[in-house]
């Protein structure tokens, strides 16, 4: 019997592009799929078969994001932030509530982070829930990030952002006519049924910890039509390899500094480059450009992934999966704490080299990528993984599960 699944996930690619392989499959069995969404995501939901649900977001653009690793975030910006990710979670709150209240769904399936307005409604209409994890997770038994905590600032339990956030639950709650505090809300999971997880039960620290309720389904990798195709300015030179460098979609505070070394350092090696460079570094500063390097602001990144050598990366999850699918081995410059796991667990697999932000430059990147390049056991390495990426059932294991919470009711 069809079903109405209902998405809510943050407005950023690195959680919107792993769940669309995930909608189209569900589409494609008959089900009804509606995606809470931001304009800029509107296209890419709707090509996959989805009812984009459009809402403001409270948080920029995603390609408009700057991010700063730990150690140069102040205490004003953590506390801040916090707030923002709330905001940002029920921002589609009422509107989705106004939307379904009469088209209530059988499933809802909502972000690990964005938790806030798939997890009230689900409550507040009594129907099972599904949580998505675009990246290493964690439980109450064990929590790889705990690691970092000192990283970061410590909370403030009375800065004006803090008391902000728990008015902006408090509010939330009781407009849902759900009586529990801001801290029951938060540690409720009574609704969830499964958490599926884009990655490979390889990539995750501590698997031991997970169980079957935690469906590690891999990449759930769907057509892309809405990027359009792979148009490089240079001929593709078969006999030189092909390596791409791009920080994914935010802008990060080394990343200008980073593509001008590259261009420094490549310039006489036998490689023919791609430089993708985003929102935050106009092309123009980095001429002149040697012959075998060439600057994008976007590229489509899973079709170019399929013709390229080595591909280097700030480490995000979803970039990182769709290299190793590809069977790309990957140089990581991981950015964030997340980064430093996915990192981690790339090269205790044998499938890439880290460059520590201690070391990052481009004379670094080069020697990485040189180090790749020689390694005649990778495509080994990396044929196993993508085995196992194979193995874990990308879609249409994860549609499997969802049919099973909804049907179960």
């Amino acid at each position: 019997m069809p079903v109405h699944a209902v998405f809510f996930t943050f407005p950023l690619h690195g959680h919107v592009n792993p769940t669309l392989g995930l909608v189209a499959e569900l589409v494609r069995r008959g089900h009804r799929v509606t995606y809470a969404t931001t304009p800029e995501f509107a296209g890419a939901v709707a090509g996959a078969g989805a009812r984009p649900l459009i809402y403001d977001n409270v948080m920029p653009r995603s390609l408009d994001l700057v991010i700063k690793p730990p150690g140069e975030v102040s205490h004003e910006e953590f506390h801040a932030s916090i707030l923002t990710i709330t905001d940002e979670g029920f921002a589609p709150l009422d509107q989705a509530h106004d939307a379904l209240d009469g088209d209530r769904p059988d499933v809802v399936l909502h972000d690990l982070t964005a938790f806030h307005t798939g997890r009230a409604l689900a409550l507040r209409w009594g129907v099972p829930a599904v949580q998505l994890c675009t990246t290493i997770v964690f439980n109450e038994a064990f929590n790889p990030y705990l690691r970092f905590t000192g990283l970061h600032p410590e909370i403030d339990p009375a800065h004006p952002a803090i008391t902000g956030e728990r008015e902006v639950v408090v509010k939330a709650l009781a407009g849902q006519g759900l009586d529990m505090t801001p801290e029951q809300f938060r540690a409720d999971q009574s609704a969830v049924r499964a958490s599926l997880v884009f990655l490979p039960r390889e990539l995750q620290v501590g698997q031991e910890h997970f169980g079957p309720e935690y469906a590690f389904v891999g990449p759930c990798l769907s057509e892309r039509a809405f990027q359009g195709e792979w148009v490089p300015t240079t001929p593709r030179d078969p006999q030189r390899p092909l390596v791409v460098v791009a920080f994914g979609t935010f802008g990060y505070t080394s990343q200008g500094r980073l593509f001008a070394e590259c261009v420094r350092e490549f310039a006489d090696k036998p490689w023919q480059v791609v430089l993708v460079v985003g929102n935050r570094v106009d092309p123009a500063e980095l001429e002149p450009l040697p012959d075998n390097v060439e600057v994008h602001r976007w590229v489509p990144q899973l079709a170019l992934l399929a013709e390229t050598d080595v591909f280097v990366s700030h480490a995000g999850m979803g970039s990182v999966v769709e290299a190793l699918w590809t069977r790309t081995p990957v140089v990581l410059l991981p950015q964030l704490t997340e980064q430093d796991l996915v990192a981690e667990q790339v090269a205790e697999l044998g499938v890439g080299r880290v460059v520590p932000r201690e070391e990052l430059g481009g004379a670094a990147v080069a020697a990485a990528v040189e180090s790749l390049l020689a390694d005649d056991g990778i495509g080994e390495r990396l044929d196993r993984l993508r085995a196992a990426m194979v193995d874990a059932g990308g879609a249409v294991a994860a549609a499997d599960v969802v049919e099973g919470v909804a049907q179960a009711g």
